[in-house]
């Protein structure tokens, strides 16, 4: 299968994406890439003896194979009931089969015959033999395609001969109380009236593969009609489709632009009580850069001064390092979280407006590598905005006693240049590339270039807007329209509108009243008018479009429309997403001319003619468009952390690396402990790996961002879960999985090596012999670098040294061991959990134990070496032997009695021990 910014935190839920726009009410999506997980509403998915396989457009691990009945090992998908499982209009079951009617379940039999049944789709069972009442779609190998049903033991049976030549194709069933309709590829084939009851429907689980299982088994059989074949693309919807949106599903695919790097910003703190405080992170948009601004009140105490953070992200590279202390204590939370950012020619500039309670505010200087530079403190002013206007830095700020507005213009390098004074409160800033106006519900005030001053022009309104050649004044009963070119004048019309959008590439503006909206030019000439195409609870300008937003209800959620600024509909969408997003901020204009939209729970890449280019189940709005159409996104990373994620434009969606995250080499591992290994991106910048630590959030689809894994060793796939093991010596690989994308890392030859493990101990012990009950100090040294274990207790590593007590000949080993950082490193509260740790071979020592009380007596005759140890030893023994030799070692004596001889060869050493006492 195949430059706007704002401020609003990005939440990233699962991905849907293609290259049309999905219909609405889908309730359930089975990509098979990779992975049985429904993307839609995180569903469970049960997998039975099933693999995956090539989809249709030749992707590997893209579909799922089914292995049939004549193979012995037949597999199925059961997917359980749920609450958005109950259809009440009907439903429609979409995807893409391959199916091989060579061989399968014989109807009558139950055995392996070429005149086999191959069960599809089925919500329950057929009511016979134990199978559960409900409705089934299967296929005969004469070509006859069957919809059955047996609720309330009221059985339909409808069927229609279509040749399958096991090639892929398109399945789509739509059923309704009174119809059922079949399409093949996009075309309907069979359409039959009927009387369904859903009630017995709704209480059954789907199944993908096989029939409902009989409860008791006939001829043996639990799961009747197993499918041979492939299955890609389960699309189920709680509504019947119509024949235009069925065809819209042939171009569907899971082929969104693909993510290529992910940045971490920063983690959570978890404070005392379990409490967690999200980072709040800002995106500040700066053409060839931009900051991230983060600020977490977990990680400051109300009473002290904050910190906050700045971080520059360029075209595939994140520097961040710098902490800026909030100089005043005891701020609301608000006014940290709307610090402003601006960048001059070679620095950037933070803005801090301070509490009420504080006069001053001030700006913070750093160079373009975010070095802090100088600090200008604006004394008894507090900023209301800034921004950079005719290659000059301007900041508008007000002083509340007397009430005056402030307006300081600096140039680039932020060296002062001039300063105007208005005596009144501003309410509102606006500029262009030409002017600047300021006003209030009295007057407005246009900035003179030659002056240095703002002119006054007493007119009263709601509100002040600016086009490229007008100011636009509103209030409830007219508008006024003033030239830029000639304020003297003014063209009034007395008209009621209910809201007034500016488009700020041109100088037409829109007044929408009740359902209308007229377009006008800059001589207030009508150009156009259009009704909206629907009831709206909410209109929006955006981007040169309109957006309506309609609430249907908490159960039906919203529906969105997309139209020009002609009145042509482009498209619709729904969202179960009940958020505030601001419709004026919902839609980004690419450089390529077509448009990304941030509606409800869903970003979505569309052209102006209305072509779905793709669609993603995202909501938030925190975006930085790259100037080749890729671009970033800003994420709240929920219970862990904050991501920045690059999208690749679309023609280079799968044009990315796939690192391999492996060392030359391991050592053996320690414990049984296998080395693993982790996926990771890679860049110009240090190497982020898709998740991040505790163990229960390293998940296989981090962030539900669609991503899966297969590791390779020597060409064939070993593992397919998040992490894979290097369990011996061969050659790997990294597979990285989205969509239809799959990118290789090149193979790496990976072995063990014992050069990684540290060199054996010296091992000794203070005596040699000891008494029995006498004690006895063992010291191993290990080489700088490592540190000592002892093999019968592998967590004394504290000390060198041990100190036994012993009453028997004992035999001591250690090794030493090297823990060191390496790329699978995982570490959870300050504890690291999978470390890499080398070993060394074993030192041993023996200690000779000497018993201070026992009588050994030797008699019998030796032919090889022997070691008496005892108290004392009496001897009357006869040695002889060839080369032997024999060593008496008593802790009291040694008495030769008659009959003792040594012969020839015979090597006899005897001592006494004067190390133990009585």
């Amino acid at each position: 299968m195949q430059k706007t910014i704002f401020t609003t935190l990005l939440l990233f839920i699962t991905f849907l994406s293609g290259h049309a726009q999905l219909p609405d009410n889908l309730v359930l999506n089975l990509d098979f890439n990779n992975d049985f997980q429904d993307s839609q509403n995180a569903h469970t998915v049960t997998a039975t003896n099933l693999t995956f396989a090539q989809d249709r457009f030749g992707n590997a691990e893209s579909a799922v194979n089914f292995p049939g009945w004549c193979g012995g090992n037949p597999g199925h998908l059961k997917i359980d009931n749920a609450p958005y499982l109950q259809f009440t209009s009907g439903f429609t079951a979409n995807f893409w089969a391959s199916v091989d009617l060579s061989q399968g379940m014989d109807p009558s039999t139950g055995t392996c015959s070429a005149n086999g049944h191959h069960m599809l789709f089925a919500k329950g069972g057929d009511g016979f033999g134990g199978s559960p009442n409900g409705i089934y779609f299967k296929y005969t190998n004469l070509g006859e395609h069957v919809m059955g049903t047996s609720p309330g033991s009221s059985d339909l049976y409808n069927s229609v001969n279509v040749p399958n030549s096991a090639d892929w194709h398109m399945y789509t069933y739509t059923v309704t109380p009174s119809e059922y309709q079949f399409y093949l590829d996009g075309v309907l084939v069979q359409s039959a009236s009927h009387t369904l009851n859903f009630n017995e429907l709704n209480a059954e689980d789907i199944y993908l593969g096989i029939l409902g299982p009989k409860s008791s088994p006939a001829l043996g059989i639990t799961d009747w009609f197993p499918l041979t074949g492939q299955l890609d693309d389960f699309l189920l919807f709680n509504k019947p489709l119509s024949s235009s949106e069925i065809s819209s599903l042939l171009t569907f695919t899971n082929s969104a632009p693909s993510i290529s790097r992910i940045e971490r910003i920063n983690q959570d703190v978890v404070l005392s009580g379990g409490r967690r405080y999200l980072w709040s992170n800002t995106l500040h948009d700066f053409s060839e850069n931009l900051i991230v601004s983060s600020y977490n009140p977990g990680l400051n105490n109300a009473q002290m001064n904050p910190k906050v953070y700045l971080s520059k992200v360029g075209k595939d590279s994140l520097s961040h390092s710098i902490e800026v202390t909030y100089q005043k204590a005891n701020p609301s939370y608000s006014q940290i979280d709307n610090f402003r950012v601006e960048k001059l020619d070679n620095i950037y500039v933070l803005l801090f407006d301070y509490p009420a309670s504080y006069d001053t505010d001030s700006l913070l200087i750093f160079d373009s590598q975010l070095t802090f530079l100088s600090g200008l403190s604006l004394t008894n002013k507090k900023i209301r905005q800034s921004f950079v206007w005719d290659n000059k830095f301007v900041i508008v700020s007000e002083s509340t006693s007397p009430e005056q507005t402030f307006v300081q213009f600096f140039d680039m390098n932020l060296n002062f240049l001039n300063e105007s004074i208005i005596n009144q409160k501003i309410t509102k800033v606006d500029f262009n590339s030409d002017e600047i106006v300021l006003s209030n519900n009295a007057s407005f005030f246009v900035y003179n270039s030659t002056s240095l001053s703002f002119a006054e022009n007493s007119i009263a309104s709601d509100n002040l807007f600016l086009t490229k050649e007008n100011i636009l004044l509103r209030t409830d009963t007219k508008i006024v329209l003033k030239s830029l070119n000639n304020l003297a004048s003014a063209t009034e019309v007395n008209v009621n509108s209910d809201s007034l959008y500016i488009d700020t590439d041109s100088s037409h503006f829109y007044i929408l009243l009740g359902s209308r909206i007229s377009k006008y030019d800059s001589q207030f000439q009508l150009v156009t008018f259009f009704d909206l195409p629907t009831t709206y609870d909410q209109v929006g300008f955006s981007g040169g479009l309109f957006i309506c937003k309609n609430n249907l209800g908490i159960s039906e959620g919203i529906k969105y429309f997309i139209f020009t600024n002609n009145g042509t509909l482009i498209s619709e969408q729904n969202s179960d997403y009940f958020e505030n997003t601001d419709l004026n901020y919902a839609l980004y204009k690419l450089n390529s001319g077509t448009y990304l939209s941030k509606i409800g729970n869903s970003l979505t890449h569309f052209s102006e003619s209305g072509l779905v280019y793709w669609t993603k189940n995202i909501t938030g709005n925190d975006i930085f468009i790259e100037q080749d159409d890729s671009f970033w996104m800003l994420t709240k990373g929920g219970n862990r952390e904050n991501l920045l994620v690059k999208i690749n434009k679309d023609t280079q969606r799968c044009n990315y690396p796939s690192l391999n995250p492996f060392s030359e080499s391991y050592c053996p591992p320690s414990n049984e402990i296998l080395h693993t290994l982790e996926p990771r991106f890679s860049g110009t910048f240090s190497s982020y790996s898709y998740a991040a630590p505790p163990l229960s959030s390293l998940i296989k689809n981090y962030l539900n961002l669609g991503i899966s894994f297969a590791w390779k060793k020597d060409g064939q796939v070993y593992s397919n879960e998040y992490f894979g093991e290097f369990s011996g010596n061969g050659n790997y690989s990294l597979v990285t999985l989205q969509g239809d994308c799959a990118v290789e890392s090149p193979q790496k030859p990976i072995a063990y090596s014992n050069s990684k493990n540290p060199v054996s101990p010296s091992l000794t012990a203070s005596k040699e012999f000891i008494c029995d009950g006498e004690s006895v100090t063992l010291t191993a040294i290990c080489e700088g670098g490592s540190f000592n274990s002892w093999i019968d207790d592998p967590m004394y590593q504290l000390s060198y040294e041990r100190n036994e007590t012993l009453s028997s000949t004992t035999s001591y080993s250690a090794y030493c061991r090297t823990e060191y950082s390496r790329l699978d490193e995982i570490s959870y509260g300050g504890q690291t959990v999978n470390k890499a740790i080398c070993v060394s071979d074993n030192s041993n020592v023996t200690i000779e134990v000497l018993q201070r009380s026992a009588t050994l007596n030797l008699t019998e005759a030796l032919s090889e070496s022997k070691n008496y140890h005892s108290g004392k030893i009496i001897s009357s023994q006869k040695l002889s032997g060839l080369n032997s030799q024999v060593n008496y070692l008593s802790a009291k004596s040694v008495s030769l009695m008659p009959g003792f001889e040594a012969g020839n060869n015979i090597h006899f050493l005897s001592s006494i021990y004067t190390g133990c006492q009585n």
